[in-house]
């Protein structure tokens, strides 16, 4: 019962938060399942000699409106989780593919425990990356 009430609370929030132009985007109408596209996240990497960079694109695949406003609502949450899990790795240990399918998997769990810590819900079905970029 209290699940339901916090989650109830949460989206009458997002609702009067939202400002009229983000209302109207809403009007759109979204099939779901759905993806959602984060901003590209740049993060630093472990390199002793240069400066060297990762930047991914990543999708978040969700099952309904409810988790979609989950999702919208506790995105810093999110991408700091993001943020922290791939800063300062080292950029030999992203260049297999088995390398980055583990990355992806261990960040779809560590958001999936970030919003259950938030929110009680798990909220993504899937996390997904449309752009992998190591420089």
């Amino acid at each position: 019962m209290k699940k339901y009430l916090w989650l109830l609370t949460m989206m009458l929030m997002l609702v009067t938060v939202l400002p009229p132009a983000a209302a109207s985007r809403g009007s759109q109408e979204i099939t779901y399942p759905a993806y959602i596209a984060l901003e590209p996240v740049t993060v630093n990497l472990n390199t002793p000699r240069r400066t060297r960079f990762l930047r991914v694109d990543i999708e978040l695949l969700v099952q309904d409106k409810v988790n979609h406003q989950l999702i919208d609502f506790n995105m810093p949450l999110i991408r700091d989780q993001i943020v922290t899990m791939l800063g300062g790795r080292n950029p030999e240990d992203l260049q297999t593919h088995e390398a980055r399918e583990t990355l992806r998997q261990q960040l779809r769990e560590a958001v999936r425990d970030t919003l259950i810590n938030a929110t009680g819900y798990e909220a993504i079905l899937d996390l997904f990356f449309s752009g992998f970029i190591v420089q």
